[in-house]
């Protein structure tokens, strides 16, 4: 504080004296500050003694406070002591009230399982007595009554206490009621609709108006089990009724009582009487009949259905039902009897037309009780038919074919007898010039361009069929095509579809004859030659008709002229492959004759060998005379000469290959061999050469080329060494033209010695 003084009155240097003004200047300081200073302590406490004093009056007010608020606690205290004293009162009061309500609760409880039994029997007798409705409503009561909380309460996982007996034999009465008015739904519906006599069934209107009252439950199965009663009865009225009216003509016999309908079929006692058409067009108005009895009594009814999700009320119509069943097949069944029936002659054009009359007023009146939907195609059922006059010349194609059918199945049970019939000229196809056959004997031209045939004569061949033996009803067959093309000749309008028929036919024909015939005809000779006969006369027949009836084109969808070219290749191509089976099975039978000689060689030295050989020779003549008689007066000359020729020209063929293989041949085999193929060389003579029939060695030289040849080997066998070598005549001779140099050489080494006269032979082979 000194050193604030001194700095306050500048005094600043300490080492310096102090006069006695700087003193007095200090001392009047001190003074005036220590006055100043006893000034503010003073007013300082005199502050502090205010406020204390306020503190003081405060502090009473809050006293008086405390003690009155003590005086309030004491209240209180008093208040809650009365409070405690009226709520033990209350408690005490509760208890007793509580006790009482849940005595009430367990007394009512008591009542609703006597009335939950009592509900049950009831229920049960209900469900006896038919009244489904009352059952269900009660049954409703009985789940509810199950499924309270105070009843039958549940455990902490809110399942029932299925442990309580009590609980598990109401729910046995309940599962009991529950089929019990499944049973019920059966139970009216069956006898509602009763079905036990055959050709009848009845309606009890009392059980279908127990039935139709009541809600069926979607989550309880019960829509589903009504539908499928619904359906299962639509299905016996298409099968039992409809189908039967419409497809055997019964009568319809209806029964109205007040509480009982019966509808009967009975069999139509003047059905002789009515054409098809005027019976179905009775049949519609029995079917009209039908359908208003159901609508009336049973399908115009609705079920009453308790959804699932929302609980809600949805109604379902039984025509709804029923027409979703069998509507398609009814429609279906009508249109093919309506097709069936359409007349295939004009003279009937007017009660058809009134049976389309008809038609259409039963489908509008199906619409009118919605069993057809109004949104389906107008005349969906007598659409089938379209143009009268065109359907009828349709089901005339029908009526055709149908009879096309019945005619290639008439003898499908015959096997090796066939009525026959011969058809065709007697004159062989071709006729050879003399310089045509010097043209096939010299081989120097295969253009036939180049022979001295006409292309007139070639031209009127084709169009010529030879005398064969065919089946019969094959020819009445093309007789029948050719009637159905002159009809479409002579109609006005829709001859195309005569036209198309036409064809069909000969497609029919592709398809069944060759099915029905080629395997047995594979079996047996005489039938291959018969269908083979048979198949060259339709694609012959197919060849002339196009151009018979060009004139047709004008009747003809498209304007071509209708023809049958296509179908040729195709019936000579049967032919050819049936043929083709048969040879080649009797050729591998001939082939097996002569592979069971073996070797040719040693044949003079055991009996057994030559005796073998000429039991081989001899099957293959009997063969050959067994096909003979089966084919010769079955096949045209030519082809009957060729298919013979195949056959002995193979077994020729085989001789010589057997002959030239040996490496020698003494004299006695030469023998042996030289009068066995002598005797084979006369049977062909005889079957071939010196038939009456026969077109001579010039054709058999083509149709059989080793003939010829196997003649000049029997010459080999039975000549001299000059002899053989006069017939080479150096290349120039007829041994030459069968047989090379090679073979001519083989068969001298196979039959002489070694000699200079044969070294000298062998030398002029070249």
């Amino acid at each position: 504080m000194l050193a604030d003084f001194l700095e306050k009155n500048d005094i600043r240097i300490y080492n310096e004296s102090i006069n006695s003004d700087q003193i007095n200047v200090l001392k009047t300081s001190l003074k005036q500050e220590i006055e100043d200073k006893q000034s503010q302590i003073h007013q300082f406490y005199t502050n502090k003694l205010e406020d204390i004093t306020k503190i003081d009056e405060q502090t009473e007010k809050i006293i008086d406070q405390c003690e009155q608020l003590e005086l309030k606690r004491k209240e209180l205290i008093e208040k809650i002591d009365d409070y405690s004293k009226l709520e033990n009162h209350a408690r005490h009061v509760n208890s007793n009230y509580y006790q009482v309500q849940h005595l009430n609760q367990f007394i009512d409880g008591i009542k609703q399982l006597n009335h939950l039994q009592t509900q049950i029997q009831e229920c049960r007798q209900l469900c006896k007595v038919g009244d489904l409705n009352q059952a269900k409503i009660s049954y409703k009561s009985i789940e509810i009554l199950l499924n309270d909380e105070y009843l039958f309460p549940t455990t902490s996982d809110k399942i029932p206490q299925q442990h309580h007996s009590l609980y598990e034999t109401f729910q046995r009465s309940a599962r009991q009621l529950r089929s019990d008015i499944c049973q019920t739904h059966h139970i009216l519906w069956n006898d509602g609709v009763d079905r036990t006599i055959k050709n009848e069934f009845k309606f009890n209107l009392k059980y279908l108006d127990q039935l139709f009252q009541c809600i069926f439950y979607d989550d309880k199965g019960e829509k589903v089990l009504m539908e499928k009663n619904i359906q299962s009865f639509a299905n016996y009225c298409l099968q039992r009724f409809i189908q039967i009216l419409v497809e055997k003509n019964r009568k319809l016999n209806i029964q109205v009582e007040p509480m009982h309908v019966t509808v009967q079929l009975e069999d139509e006692e003047d059905e002789d009487d009515r054409n098809d058409i005027e019976q179905l067009n009775l049949t519609l108005n029995y079917l009209k009949e039908f359908f208003q009895i159901l609508n009336t009594y049973l399908l115009s009814r609705i079920m009453n259905i308790q959804t699932t999700k929302d609980q809600s009320i949805e109604t379902i119509s039984l025509m709804s039902i029923f027409s979703t069943t069998i509507s398609n097949d009814f429609i279906e069944l009508i249109r093919e009897h309506l097709l069936n029936i359409i007349p295939n002659d004009f003279q009937y054009m007017e009660i058809f037309h009134s049976l389309l009359q008809t038609v259409n007023k039963f489908e509008k009146y199906l619409i009118e009780i919605k069993f057809f939907s109004s949104k389906q195609t107008t005349n969906i059922l007598s659409s089938v038919v379209g143009n009268i006059e065109e359907s009828i010349i349709k089901s005339r194609c029908r009526t055709y074919l149908n009879q096309s059918r019945e005619l290639l199945q008439s003898n499908t049970n015959l096997n090796t007898s066939f009525k026959t019939i011969e058809i065709g000229d007697n004159e062989q196809i071709f006729q050879e010039t003399q310089q045509e056959k010097e043209r096939y004997q010299n081989q120097t031209s295969s253009n036939i361009l180049s022979s001295n045939i006409s292309l007139d004569e070639l031209d009127a061949n084709m169009f010529r069929f030879p005398r064969t033996t065919i089946v019969e009803h094959v020819y009445n067959y093309m007789a029948f095509v050719r009637k159905v093309l002159q009809e479409a000749d002579h109609v006005d309008n829709y001859g195309a579809h005569l036209c198309a028929t036409a064809r069909n036919m000969m497609e029919l024909f592709h398809v069944i004859y060759g099915n029905l015939r080629e395997k047995k005809a594979q079996e047996f000779p005489y039938l291959t030659a018969l269908h083979f006969n048979t198949y060259m006369y339709v694609a012959h027949e197919c060849l002339l008709l196009g151009e018979e009836y060009y004139h047709l084109k004008n009747k003809t969808g498209d304007g071509q002229p209708i023809t049958f070219v296509d179908y040729v290749a195709i019936f000579r191509n049967q032919a050819a492959n049936l043929l083709k089976t048969q040879l080649d099975t009797q050729r591998d039978l001939l082939t097996s004759f002569i592979k069971e000689i073996g070797a040719f060689h040693s044949i003079a030295d055991e009996g057994e060998n030559q005796d073998r050989l000429k039991r081989a020779i001899n099957k293959c003549t009997i063969q050959l005379e067994n096909l003979s008689r089966n084919w010769r007066d079955v096949f045209s000359p030519h082809v009957y000469f060729k298919v013979l020729g195949y056959l002995c020209d193979h077994v020729s063929q085989l001789l010589i290959k057997e002959t030239l293989s040996l490496e020698d041949i003494p004299e006695q085999e030469c023998e042996i061999m030289v009068n066995v193929f002598t005797q084979w060389s006369t049977f062909l003579q005889n079957i071939l050469v010196k038939d009456e029939i026969s077109p001579g060695l010039n054709i058999l030289a083509r149709l059989a080329p080793n003939l010829t040849r196997f003649n000049e080997l029997c010459l080999v066998l039975n000549s001299s060494l000059q002899t053989i070598v006069d017939r080479w005549f150096n290349g120039q001779g007829p041994l030459a033209s069968q047989f090379t140099a090679f073979e001519v050489k083989q068969l001298i080494r196979a039959l002489f010695q070694t000699s200079e006269r044969r070294t000298a032979a062998l030398a002029k082979i070249q």
